[in-house]
């Protein structure tokens, strides 16, 4: 992966990098620094202890602490409670320095005066491409169509039946077959849901995509659990339940597809995610990739700057889609 700038905030508290992964903890906002931006060289497009002195931040190697979660803490009654969405972090140490990075943008609620973080030592892998495999049925106000023959221009149809406009598309082939970690390969082998998985023709086959590919979940388990009606998922959160990762796969070809806004799609019949623009977004691409976006679509870029691309849905981590997942998998 080629150097990226990426922004974090130092944490300056008292709490040791271990003290930080031991539960539940609370943060006042006088123990984080302002927000600054550095480069990172990450040498496998990931975060995690198999990265410890060989990816760097701005020249200092980097010690992984762990990753999880972050809200936004408010104070009522007396005590500091959790609100707002959880927003994934991700700690490391570099150069002496403790640094919280939030992939998706810092949390940030009115009257907050505390950080609420859960993280542990288990990698990050929001790094890796947010995609379809070959194959995949778009439906298109023409019918289904494959995604490896939409083109920029095209328009596709969201759950909701309006026509969206494709803005970009691209590919990229992963060797799988080299030598690698198996932490690396879970990032990057493609998932398998299984057909009828969500219910009937949900998906009508079986859809291949990415593992942090985001797939809409709904019903009981969204209401009782987290107060949604719906939300998305990483399809690695349906391993075991109602998917399967192809971790012997020699290749993949993942296709992205990003349109004027982020949006869900019918993919083989099952409502999934669009790619939605972001640090992350962009850090899973080329750098020849997001020069051809900002040569043919500067306004994407410029507008990402100031007022982000609107995720479709709430958001849940893969913990929580999880348990979101078993559940619905259970009643279908």
């Amino acid at each position: 992966m080629p150097a990226s700038t990426i922004t974090v905030t130092p944490y300056n508290g008292s709490l040791l990098g271990l003290d930080l992964l031991s539960g539940s903890r609370t943060l006042v906002l006088s123990s984080l620094g302002s927000p600054t931006s550095g480069t990172l060289f990450d040498t496998d497009n990931s975060f995690g202890n198999d990265d410890d002195g060989l990816t760097t931040f701005n020249g200092n190697p980097v010690t992984y602490i762990g990753s999880g979660t972050a809200q936004p803490g408010i104070r009522v009654l007396g005590i500091t409670v959790p609100t707002g969405t959880p927003r994934d972090l991700v700690v490391f140490e570099s150069g002496g320095q403790i640094y919280f990075h939030y992939p998706d943008g810092a949390p940030n609620a009115t009257s907050m005066i505390a950080v609420i973080i859960d993280i542990d030592d288990t990698p990050y892998d929001g790094l890796t491409p947010i995609c379809f495999c070959k194959g995949s049925q778009i439906n298109t106000p023409q019918g289904p169509r494959r995604v490896e023959d939409l083109r920029p221009g095209d328009l596709v149809l969201d759950i909701g039946g309006a026509a969206v406009k494709v803005v970009w598309t691209g590919s990229k082939t992963i060797n799988l077959a080299g030598p690698m970690s198996m932490a690396m390969r879970r990032r990057l082998a493609p998932v398998r849901i299984w057909a009828d998985s969500f219910g009937p023709g949900l998906p009508f086959a079986d859809l291949i995509v990415s593992p942090q590919h985001r797939v809409l979940v709904s019903g009981y388990s969204t209401q009782l659990l987290f107060g949604l009606d719906a939300a998305l998922v990483p399809a690695k959160s349906l391993i075991g339940s109602m998917a399967t990762q192809e971790c012997e796969a020699h290749t993949v070809t993942y296709h992205h597809l990003l349109c004027e806004r982020h949006c869900i799609v019918l993919s083989n019949g099952l409502p999934t995610e669009t790619m939605l623009l972001g640090q992350v977004g962009l850090r899973t691409l080329t750098r020849d990739d997001v020069e051809e976006i900002s040569l043919l679509f500067p306004e994407l870029l410029e507008r990402d700057e100031s007022e982000p691309m609107t995720p479709a849905h709430a958001l849940l981590t893969t913990r929580e889609g999880k348990v979101a997942a078993f559940m619905a998998a259970s009643a279908s």
